[in-house]
């Protein structure tokens, strides 16, 4: 089974599932249009917090994958990383730098704090809708590690935006109250994750979300805290469907 290796920085914000109805969700606004693609194809920066892959072969509306890198991480190498399943698929990709080292999301009264991560991904999304056809009903956001967990959390708020959420290795989810059980969600972990124990994933995170009504597929691969390449083939099946 090949499997792409990240070292990890940092841990887990949160070591629980949370939920507070009146808590304030990471309600993001910007949404796809239908717009003429003038942005090169090809990687290039699209903000000061964001880097962009457009396939060669985009024909009208294309689909969409976010990308969140794990603790310690860059934005750019997620987009090396994710390259060739972006070509197979004809993904557009972007890929989002943390405000911080790593991901903003801690407890907050009844809520959760998200920092300035989610405006820097409003203005990353807004940039990207005004150059480049996408399908609205192909969205989806995908993390590694902290960005997982931070991929799982503002997926779940926005669930009319991110049709699918694919969360690979994560530590912890904050559930929004807007989460909606149509929403497509993979979530995937090693058995021998020496960083982020599966058993906080497999033994609260999971059926917390089912006790929710929310219904996630998951994987448990054999390795490590990395992403398992059959998994993300997986998850990109699940929310895009099968290779064309």
């Amino acid at each position: 089974m090949l499997r792409t290796t990240i070292n990890l920085l940092g841990a887990a914000l949160l070591a629980s599932l949370n939920a507070s109805a009146c808590a304030a969700d990471p309600m993001l606004q910007a949404r796809p249009a239908a717009v003429p693609l003038t942005l090169k194809t090809g990687f290039s920066q699209l903000t000061p917090k964001s880097h962009v892959y457009i396939p060669k072969d985009i024909a009208g509306a294309a689909p969409l994958l976010i990308l969140l890198h794990g603790a310690g991480q860059q934005a750019d190498p997620m987009l090396e990383t994710f390259r060739h399943q972006a070509d197979e698929r004809g993904l557009v990709l972007l890929a989002l730098k943390s405000e911080a080292d790593t991901w903003t999301l801690k407890p907050a009264g009844d809520g959760a704090d998200f920092g300035s991560d989610p405006a820097n991904l409003d203005a990353a999304l807004r940039e990207l809708f005004a150059k480049v056809p996408i399908d609205p009903e192909r969205t989806a956001i995908l993390g590694f590690s902290d960005g997982a967990s931070y991929a799982l959390s503002i997926g779940l708020a926005n669930p009319q935006l991110f049709r699918g959420v694919i969360a690979l290795s994560p530590g912890t989810v904050w559930l929004s109250s807007q989460a909606d059980p149509k929403q497509k969600l993979l979530i995937a972990h090693g058995k021998q994750d020496e960083v982020l124990p599966i058993t906080n994933v497999r033994d609260r995170i999971v059926p917390g979300l089912e006790k929710a009504g929310l219904k996630p597929q998951v994987r448990w691969f054999r390795g490590g805290h990395e992403m398992d390449r059959k998994a993300v083939e997986d998850g990109l099946d699940l929310v895009f469907g099968p290779k064309r």
